[in-house]
């Protein structure tokens, strides 16, 4: 039976709402299962359409058993994904809208067997060391997973990596796990409203991150950074503190937030912390931010903060402003 091939004769790749499903499967190392297709050339969950007179357990079941030659046990519902997210055009020129139900497997037996003319290999990985060239349409699945496990496992490890802290806040070096914080606020209207840039891809945020995490690597107490929560644990914001231009032992700093953490104060708690951490441990001279002539929310920030206003060096329409603050002269 192929219910989609048998559609596709009568409607070419014109656009399709593809119902279906796919499964997380865990093995008793936390590691998780993916499947490198053939005709995308990247790393997915097993899964796929489902048949006519199908249940999305059976069509779960059915896809893991023929792509990768494993039977499932009990199923547990992760997430059901739909929208426009979920868009996807194949490189043979089909496209789908995705409704995609994930499900959960850590029991499950038998022995891997990959059908060779869907994919080229199947794996588990460690959660953290995960494949770069993941499928888009499962992509978000498996990286809410990843956050879901990373929640899961406790918060030792990441309170072992603070290198800033607040009353409120603290700001690590990002995680694997942190890549949908990255594509909600991408893809949030309000928070790239003055940012002079669309939308985001999950390929393009995973190209950011990988960036951002070798940066903050690379100058080890200073970089991007994930902003945290203290009382929740939740990953709610992204931020930076890194060397401004040529100018010796000054800093620029920058942050964006969820849009449901705004009006919470963290704004100026973030900004607070930086000049602090900036004067005692960076030993800085002074800070900078760089804000958009509308940006007014940021603007109020910075002055309220006490920083210099002053008409950014590098640009003449007037849109952008550099904020100074000599730390000495206000410790």
């Amino acid at each position: 039976m192929d219910y989609i091939g048998d559609l596709r004769k009568l409607i070419g790749t014109r656009p399709i709402i593809m119902v279906g499903a796919n499964v997380i499967l865990i093995n008793e190392k936390g590691e998780m299962l993916l499947h490198h297709r053939r005709d995308m050339d990247s790393w997915g969950l097993p899964g796929g359409a489902m048949e006519l007179g199908e249940s999305l357990e059976e069509n779960a079941r059915r896809e893991v058993y023929e792509e990768v030659g494993l039977t499932c046990g009990k199923l547990e519902l992760f997430n059901v994904y739909s929208g426009a997210d979920l868009y996807h055009k194949y490189p043979d020129g089909n496209e789908v809208y995705n409704v995609t139900t994930t499900y959960l497997c850590r029991d499950y037996f038998g022995e891997m067997n990959v059908d060779m003319n869907e994919g080229r290999d199947a794996k588990f990985f460690p959660i953290d060391a995960l494949p770069h060239n993941l499928s888009g349409p499962v992509a978000k699945s498996i990286h809410e997973y990843v956050a879901y496990a990373s929640s899961q496992a406790g918060s030792t490890k990441k309170h072992e990596d603070t290198l800033i802290e607040t009353e409120r806040l603290r700001l690590r070096p990002f995680h694997e796990s942190d890549l949908s914080l990255i594509y909600s606020i991408n893809n949030n209207p309000e928070c790239i409203r003055f940012n002079g840039w669309d939308s985001m891809s999950h390929a393009a945020c995973q190209e950011v991150l990988i960036k951002w995490q070798a940066r903050q690597a690379e100058l080890k107490t200073s970089g991007p950074m994930c902003v945290v929560e203290k009382n929740t644990g939740e990953a709610v914001g992204m931020a930076f503190i890194l060397p401004w231009q040529e100018c010796e032992e000054t800093y620029e700093i920058g942050f964006r937030l969820q849009f449901e953490k705004w009006h919470q104060g963290y704004a100026k708690e973030l900004t607070k912390g930086f000049v602090d951490y900036a004067q005692n441990v960076l030993k800085a001279n002074a800070i900078v931010g760089e804000v958009g002539t509308l940006n007014e929310r940021s603007l109020n920030v910075f002055r309220k903060m006490g920083f210099v206003e002053s008409t950014h060096p590098d640009g003449d329409d007037g849109r952008l402003f550099t904020y100074a603050l000599n730390i000495l002269s206000n410790s």
